[in-house]
């Protein structure tokens, strides 16, 4: 699905994320436009498929907790999810 890959656990339960099902990573239903040099929400349909923001989920009917974490594009939310503490 993208360059960048999910490579570690849910930090809450250790779940492993499948980017290859569809209900772990999609559309958060906001964009984000740029106004006076910063990046301000914004509904999908106000903007390009290139600025959407994205959510990646672990999800409960997968044995997962719900946690969520979401970003400015699947890499961006990726990465986040790669880092995060």
């Amino acid at each position: 699905m993208s360059e960048v890959d999910v490579n570690k656990p849910c930090p809450f339960c250790g779940t492993r994320l499948d980017l290859n099902d569809r209900d772990i990573l999609y559309p958060s239903g906001v964009g984000w436009k740029e106004e006076e040099g910063m990046r301000v929400g914004c509904d999908v349909y106000d903007v390009p498929k290139e600025q959407w923001c994205y959510k990646i989920v672990c999800q409960e009917h997968y044995g997962g907790c719900g946690a969520e974490m979401h970003g400015y594009s699947i890499e961006d939310t990726i990465k986040k999810w790669n880092k995060r503490v």
